[in-house]
């Protein structure tokens, strides 16, 4: 992935062109939440952060932002008993350039690769797939309703009950299907190394496993059972898998074995997702806490407190030193990564999930506003030519 670039200044807030994409919600297919090349925000300069346009959508919005070649992708719910909607917007000025009505809300997080954006929605329990140019439908299939991860021209997608599929990506026809053994799935998958890495979804929050599956095959590696549902996103790096749980603690497991290598207590309910940089793993808990863990042993390094409730539908982010995420009260937050001091946060009036490429932090909210946050040009100045 080639790093960011800047080509240009607007007088109110810094604008630019960069060529780094956010192209699936966990930034890549690991899970990790980590953007690794993100120059221009840091710890010194990220509290200056101003809002640089915001865009009213027809209903609550339910997905992270993806950015890919300049466009904004994001899906919502437009009504309580309708359907859900994708929207693509230009990422530089929140311009509309396209939206359509997918059915069956609400939809997923989307996913946008090789010119195509997936996306799948829950009651229709399919799958489908856009031009993401134009929104044109190009076409569906019908099983999943979780998160779609695109690798090497497959997507992994589960549904909500127990069955998990590798599809072609340019086709839809299915390679394989597996099936959860104890229960149904969480709400996203992690792929790495040939493995697909997905957290169980108990019913009644049921203890749950985490489970590992051949990418090629769909033969069950196998499953680690943890003391409450998994509903976030796993984490894979370090040779661990990191998951949080809905018995209050996180855990990381060996990526070859299952086994339980070190767990950590919260005071909470965890259904978030975590992001892993530089030896620590950033997560947020259902005690209104942000937590930094050491990667390799557990030990807690900070925790830092939000104004509300942290859920599956707001998961951490880290890049440059500063690790984002929004809480149940409606705010967004960042916070120094190595410290876990506040930084900076900002109303988004409902519960949020965000993505931070080319010094823009893009936030989607349930209040049905996509937001994007930008720095005065004379702090990404200062920032460059300190």
């Amino acid at each position: 992935m080639p790093l960011p670039s800047v080509t240009s200044f607007s007088s109110r807030t810094a604008s630019y062109t960069g060529r780094v994409d956010w192209p699936t919600p966990r930034f890549v297919p690991e899970g990790t939440g980590f953007n690794p090349y993100e120059s221009l925000l840091s710890p010194s300069n990220v509290g200056d952060l101003q809002l640089a346009w915001s865009v009213a959508t027809d209903g609550i919005l339910n997905s992270t932002p993806i950015v890919v070649d300049g466009v904004a992708y994001v899906g919502g719910q437009f009504a309580l008993s309708g359907g859900g909607e994708v929207y693509a917007y230009d990422a530089a000025t929140g311009r509309l350039l396209w939206k359509t009505k997918g059915g069956g809300e609400p939809p997923s997080d989307l996913t946008v690769a090789d010119g195509k954006a997936y996306v799948s929605f829950l009651f229709a329990h399919t799958m489908r797939v856009y031009d993401a140019a134009t929104g044109d439908l190009l076409w569906s299939v019908h099983g999943p309703t979780t998160d779609p991860t695109v690798v090497n021209g497959v997507v992994y997608a589960a549904d909500d009950l127990r069955s998990l599929w590798a599809i072609d990506a340019q086709t839809g026809l299915k390679l394989w299907v597996a099936h959860a053994p104890l229960g149904g799935y969480g709400f996203g998958l992690a792929v790495a190394n040939g493995v697909v890495y997905v957290g169980g979804s108990g019913v009644g929050g049921a203890p749950s496993p985490v489970y590992a599956y051949d990418a090629a095959t769909g033969s069950l590696l196998w499953r680690t059972r943890t003391g409450g549902q998994v509903d976030g996103t796993p984490a894979v790096a370090n040779g661990m898998v990191y998951v949080g749980s809905g018995d209050h603690f996180f855990y990381a497991l060996d990526v070859k074995t299952g086994l339980i290598r070190w767990r950590a207590a919260t005071g909470s309910v965890i259904s978030s997702s975590a992001a892993v940089a530089n030896g620590a793993v950033y997560i947020g808990s259902g005690d209104d806490n942000v937590y930094a863990f050491n990667t390799k042993t557990g030990s807690q390094l900070w925790v830092t407190p939000t104004g509300g409730n942290i859920t599956a539908a707001q998961a951490a982010v880290v890049a440059n030193g500063v690790v984002y995420i929004g809480s149940g009260d409606g705010m967004e937050y960042a916070f120094d990564a190595v410290t876990g001091e506040q930084l900076w946060s900002h109303d988004v009036g409902g519960a949020n999930s965000q993505s931070v490429i080319d010094g823009t932090l893009y936030v989607a909210s349930f209040d049905a506003n996509l937001y994007a946050f930008r720095l005065p040009a004379k702090s990404v100045l200062k920032g460059l030519f300190p």
